[in-house]
């Protein structure tokens, strides 16, 4: 391993152990009892699943061979009651003496004829009726009058038809056995169209006169009888067996199904094949498994369907999946249970002293009533000792934060700026010289609408619906002074306008934008305004955006920061921050937004809103103000 594979194996090692560190004790607890015990399940259910799938191809292959050696058996048995047969004719003494008369073949008068057929049908007759299993013949010379009689005795000439007549009679001239199939039929049973497995052997006889005379004996089976055997064979859907003789000739099969399929893709039995090696047949692959016979060294071939094979394999992996399955959902109950039982109690003190660090109280740590006085009970009893000290100062605490919250309220509603109602007064005095009493009067109104939320008839909380409205009024007689320069935008759902908000908390931001923006810059000849509101969560966010010079990040973050009553700029928006900390929670106050996508994107909506083009100088302040999303009556219960 190089050096840098190692390093990021550590790495990776580490970043493992930060991550358990941080976790609960009760994860711990769970992961370390179910990990082990799932991997141990896993591999012993994995090796089990590969000892299985072993157990059952032996057992698969064994059966198979079990079937194979019952099936040769049979076939033995066959094999030998036909030869039994063809030694029974062969040394039949009344066959023989028929065959080696000096006339044999040679008379001319009918009923000698017949009398002749008649000895000759009778022995044959005898033979068969008494192995009913197999059919007896003999072929004789076309030439005797009684050759067509196709019952027992056949014309020469129809085994001269056979497509391997000639390697027939070689090995009869031999004096040896030949197996073939044969579709000789009886003249009783001119309709049949089974195959007959038939054995054909030499019979010589020496007649009276010296006459060396060949004859053919043939005893048979019907095929079918033997593709019943091997039918009964088949271990799994699908497999194929046949038989084939010491020459390689395939003398019988399992069924028609069989014989067309392996005619079909002229399948020749591959010898360099091993037993349960994989072979292929058109589309689907097979094992391949041989026996020897006992009889004349003939084969016994097996053809197994591997998609058989491997179905039950599938069975295997859906059970091992199972298993897997289960295992997992019982450990990971049983770990879970083992975790919350011994961390429990942990937690529960945890959760308690969590509790008492965000600065909320609770109910005492009920000790159990099982009598046991252990590091925990003590534990237990002294944080209830220390949770009493706690909840006594935070009365205290809570009590002084309260009448400070309304004295600083109380003081923020009378803080209006006296030059603002100078200015105003000066307004209506001239609108009244220039422009008449309705100007006059409009600005009289909103003054007073102005004044009117501002006092809030001496309460802090107000909804947002009449929030915007006071910053309207605010608007509309800066408008005066300004001959309608300022252009405000608001976007609140309609759904947020009946919330709560603390009195005075947007119209401050409304007046930045215009005191440090078209009054203090001679370049800006308009300003415009976007105030708009969202929920997020419990909380409802307020964002106030203008396209004036913007405010300095270092200024913005002293402003964020100050505490009430120290002096500097922005005097008002920390008072503000201040109220709504002290109100809802240190995670809620004001956050000016730089650089970032949304504030580009937000001074774009403003200029649409406000079908006016800002100069590309100019960056614009953007502030977010977090408050809780309370209903006017919540909100008055929390400022009590």
């Amino acid at each position: 391993m190089s050096m840098r594979d190692k390093l990021l194996s550590q790495l990776n090692n580490r970043r493992v152990r930060r991550h358990f560190n941080r976790l609960s004790m009760r994860r711990k607890m769970f992961l370390g009892y179910s990990i082990p015990v799932l991997l141990i399940s896993t591999v012993i259910l994995t090796v089990g699943y590969f000892v299985m799938l072993q157990r059952y191809t032996e057992r698969l292959r064994f059966d198979m061979e079990q079937f194979m050696a019952q099936t040769d058996e049979q076939l033995t048995r066959h094999f030998q009651s036909l030869n039994y047969l063809t030694q029974l004719i062969s040394t039949e003494k009344d066959l023989r003496d028929i065959l080696g008369e000096k006339e044999y073949g040679k008379k001319e008068d009918a009923v000698d004829v017949f009398w002749e057929f008649h000895q000759l049908d009778s022995v044959f007759q005898s033979i068969e009726l008494a192995n009913n299993e197999y059919r007896v013949g003999m072929y004789i010379d076309d030439d005797l009058r009684y050759a067509n009689n196709n019952f027992y005795l056949y014309p020469i000439s129809r085994l001269e038809a056979h497509p391997d007549y000639d390697e027939i009679m070689e090995d009869l001239e031999y004096g040896s056995s030949v197996y073939t199939i044969l579709q000789d039929r009886r003249s009783s049973e001119p309709d049949s169209t089974g195959d007959h497995l038939a054995q054909l052997t030499p019979l010589k006889i020496t007649a009276e006169d010296g006459e060396e005379r060949s004859f053919i004996i043939k005893t048979e089976m019907n095929l079918e009888s033997i593709e019943r055997i091997l039918g009964n064979a088949k271990l799994t859907e699908g497999s194929i067996l046949y038989l084939e003789d010491d020459r390689g000739r395939r003398m019988a099969y399992s069924g028609a199904p069989a014989k067309e399929l392996l005619e079909l893709y002229d399948f020749r039995t591959p010898y360099k094949l091993s037993d349960w090696d994989a072979t292929e047949i058109g589309a689907r692959n097979y094992f391949y498994l041989e026996r020897i016979s006992g009889w004349r060294s003939w084969r016994l071939i097996a053809l197994i369907p591997v998609s058989e094979y491997r179905a039950q394999q599938l069975f295997l992996i859906i059970w091992l999946i199972a298993m897997i399955g289960g295992i997992i959902a019982a450990v990971s109950l049983i770990s879970s249970r083992i975790a919350r039982y011994y961390s429990g109690r942990i937690g529960t003190l945890n959760g308690k002293m969590l509790g008492l660090s965000g600065g909320t109280g609770g109910a005492r740590l009920a000790l159990p009533e099982t009598g046991s006085s252990d590091e925990m009970d003590e534990l237990y009893r002294n944080f209830d000792f220390m949770l009493d000290e706690v909840d006594s100062l935070m009365k205290e605490q809570y009590r002084l934060g309260r009448s400070i919250s309304n004295a600083e309220m109380r003081a923020l509603q009378a803080q209006i700026n006296p030059h603002f109602l100078y200015n105003t007064l000066d307004l209506i005095n001239w609108g009244a010289l220039d422009h008449g009493a309705d100007d006059v009067a409009q600005i009289a109104r909103s003054l007073g609408q102005f004044y009117r939320l501002s006092l809030n008839h001496g309460r802090s909380a107000i909804t947002i619906r009449d929030e915007l409205k006071h910053v309207e009024s605010y608007v509309a007689i800066e408008n005066a002074h300004y001959d309608g320069a300022v252009h405000l935008v608001t976007q609140v759902p309609e759904d947020l306008l009946d919330y709560a908000c603390l009195n005075i908390t947007l119209q401050p931001f409304v007046e930045n934008c215009i005191v440090h923006g078209i009054a203090e810059y001679s370049d800006l000849k308009e300003c415009n305004i976007l105030i708009r509101a969202e929920k997020e969560g419990e909380d409802i966010l307020f964002y106030v955006e203008d396209d004036g010079h913007g405010i300095d990040p270092a200024l913005a973050q002293e402003i964020e920061s100050r505490r009430v009553g120290e002096s500097g700029h922005g005097y008002g928006i920390s008072n503000i921050n201040f109220r709504i900390k002290l109100c809802y929670g240190e995670e809620y106050g004001i956050h000016y937004l730089f650089g970032d996508g949304n504030a580009q994107e937000s001074a774009e909506n403003l200029r649409m809103e406000t079908d006016r083009k800002c100069p590309s100088k100019r960056k614009g302040t953007r502030v977010r103000i977090r408050i809780k999303a309370l209903k006017i009556e919540e909100l008055e219960k929390l400022l009590q």
